[in-house]
Formats: C-alpha cells, sequence, structure tokens
C-alpha cells in the first residue's frame, strides 16, 4: 500500500530546507517525488523523497543532503516511527562522500 506524488511548488508547501554555500542563502529544497509506503507485513511506515535530476551541482546536492540530515540525521533511520529517505535518482554521477543519496534504478531505491 502507498501513495506517490509529484510536487508542485507554487502550490505544496513540503520542502527540505537548507543553506545553499555558493549564494550563501538559505533555500528551499522540493524534490521532484514524494513516495508514502507501508509494508503490510510489518505496519513499517517509509517515506521517500527522490530527485532526478539533482546532480547537476555536485556542491548544491551536498547542500540538499546537509539539510536532510539537519531534521532526519540518517538516511532511512526512523523518524518519529517512521523511515525516512531522500535519493537522487541518477545512474550517471556519483556523489563522493554520498553514494547512500544516489540510486541509478527503481530497484535499488524500494527494495
Amino acid at each position: 500500500m502507498g501513495r506517490g506524488s509529484r510536487i508542485v511548488e507554487n502550490v505544496d508547501d513540503i520542502y527540505i530546507p537548507y543553506f545553499d554555500t555558493q549564494s550563501q542563502i538559505y533555500r528551499k529544497f522540493y524534490p521532484d517525488f514524494i513516495f508514502w509506503l507501508k509494508d503490510r507485513a510489518s505496519g513499517i511506515e517509509s517515506i521517500y523523497f527522490i530527485d532526478p535530476k539533482g546532480l547537476t551541482c555536485s556542491q548544491n546536492s551536498i547542500d540538499k543532503i546537509k539539510g536532510f540530515e539537519s531534521i532526519f540525521k540518517v538516511n532511512g533511520k526512523s523518524h518519529n516511527d517512521i523511515k525516512v529517505y531522500l535519493y537522487y535518482y541518477n545512474n550517471k554521477n556519483p556523489l563522493d562522500g554520498y553514494n547512500d543519496y544516489v540510486r541509478g534504478s527503481i530497484t535499488d531505491i524500494f527494495i
């Protein structure tokens, strides 16, 4: 069981705050997709923030990860009994030191 949606920046107010080190200002990161899933067998709920194009500027991607970590601490760790993940869906650009946040296939994200 699960739900998925695409975020519309000017309508939805779901974002991850982060500090843009290049511009030296705080910004809002709107991942393109959010999936809220519940495992039928275990009852564990998970939220997946997925951004398919986010690795064009690696420092900006790292800034967004740091914003995520300032809220959720560790990718996949439970937060209020819900596991929360952030993934860049990209199989062409590695993100040195942040490989836990990059996946090259849908299977790698959800299984």
